[in-house]
């Protein structure tokens, strides 16, 4: 029987042993434990990069259809432009008097608004893309559209009005007043071309800005 605190076969006490094999898997263990701390992180910088990066890449893509899209409206406004001014020239030209239009000349309709689209916009919108852009460019986006949108609304109250005066009157009936057409038509002239205006520095500051 040995006696305490003899040696083990010529080594440490067994007690001190114990002690240094406790310390040994105590630091084994905090070792791992850091590593598989810092993979946790490292895994949660990744994907918070990859969803950064994400976002970004589907910001970008959405004002680029954004772009495209005010693009087209512009377009369309501008025929629509050239066709009401075109009209306008036709009824405040000089005429004999009694002179009345004939109405094979409207040959899109008396009045012919644009029609405009906002579904890229409403898509950035609802998808969340929007609060990754810059502040002040949303602003501009939103100031073009809300421009738009109330364009549709004019068109929108014109037509009506047009359609029950074409019910009651008939088309030689409106063309017979032509001084009140050419009225209703000024205003879509005067608001097409604030519009194409409007449009052409939203397009240029927002292209200017992705390109940075």
């Amino acid at each position: 029987m040995e006696a305490a605190g003899s040696k083990k076969d010529g080594g440490e006490p067994a007690s001190a042993g114990g002690r240094r094999t406790t310390r040994e898997a105590l630091k084994s263990a905090l070792y791992e434990a850091s590593f598989v701390v810092l993979g946790v992180v490292l895994a949660y910088s990744a994907n918070e990069w990859h969803n950064a990066r994400s976002r970004a890449q589907d910001a970008a893509y959405a004002l680029s259809t954004i772009v495209d899209e005010l693009e087209t409206n512009r377009a369309a406004l501008d025929e629509a432009y050239g066709y009401h001014a075109s009209l306008l020239e036709l009824l405040h030209g000089e005429h004999e008097e009694g002179w009345q239009p004939d109405v094979r000349q409207f040959s899109r309709g008396f009045v012919a608004p644009a029609r405009l689209s906002h579904t890229a916009w409403q898509s950035a919108s609802e998808t969340g893309a929007l609060t990754e852009m810059e502040f002040e460019q949303v602003v501009g986006l939103s100031g073009a559209y809300a421009s738009l949108a109330r364009y549709d609304a004019q068109a929108l109250q014109v037509g009506e009005l047009m359609y029950a005066e074409l019910l009651r009157r008939g088309p030689h009936g409106l063309v017979a007043n032509h001084q009140n057409l050419a009225s209703v038509i000024s205003t879509f002239v005067y608001r097409e071309r604030q519009l194409l205006d409007e449009l052409e520095a939203t397009i240029a500051e927002s292209r200017a800005r992705s390109s940075e």
